[in-house]
Formats: C-alpha cells, structure tokens, sequence
C-alpha cells in the first residue's frame, strides 16, 4: 500500500506512509534531502521514525538516489525484511485511518 495514513496509539498525531506491508508491519519510507534533510524537517524525520519503531513497526528508508541508482539494492532489502516478518502482522494498537474522518489529523 503507498501513501497510507497510520494512527500510531501514542497519542502524537496521524502520519503519511510512503509504503506499508500491513501484514508485515513493514514501512518504507524514502527520505530526500528537500523535505527530510535540513533543519527542523530532519528532526522531524527522526521524531517520525522513532515513533514508528517505538510502535512495533518495522521501518526501512532509503533516499531517491538510492532508489534510481541502486534501486535493486532497495527491493532485495526490502524482500528480506518482508520474509522475515511476514505474517506478523501491524503492532497492536497502530491502525489505518482516513485522515479526513479523524479530529486529530494535523498537515
């Protein structure tokens, strides 16, 4: 699934997933130096990621660069982190929302 929004449980706000494997947990999220890399929007990475993982999710990322240079690099790890989670499922209390039906969804 790609561009999926996730409640975490945790009480902070809805956030955006590039890509999830629900039945895995496993997110991957690409992360390029125009919105994630400078100032308060690499903190605000780092914030997201550490939510996601404290949540039970198994996070990946890799840059747009990585994705058009070594693209083959990315699915193999990817692949890997999906067989070997498989079937786990998402963490309790971490759902898919609509973020136009939820109070709480802040852009």
């Amino acid at each position: 699934m790609v561009n999926v929004w996730l409640d975490l449980g945790d009480g902070g706000g809805l956030i955006c997933l590039d890509a999830l494997w629900e039945d895995a947990g496993l997110v991957n999220e690409i992360n390029g130096r125009e919105w994630h890399a400078w100032g308060a929007r690499f903190e605000r990475t780092e914030e997201r990621r550490a939510r996601q993982v404290a949540s039970g999710l198994v996070v990946q990322s890799c840059t747009p660069t990585q994705l058009r240079t070594r693209g083959a690099n990315v699915l193999l790890r990817l692949e890997r982190s999906y067989v070997a989670n498989r079937g786990r499922g998402m963490p309790t209390g971490v759902r898919i929302v609509n973020p136009t039906s939820i109070a709480r969804y802040h852009p």
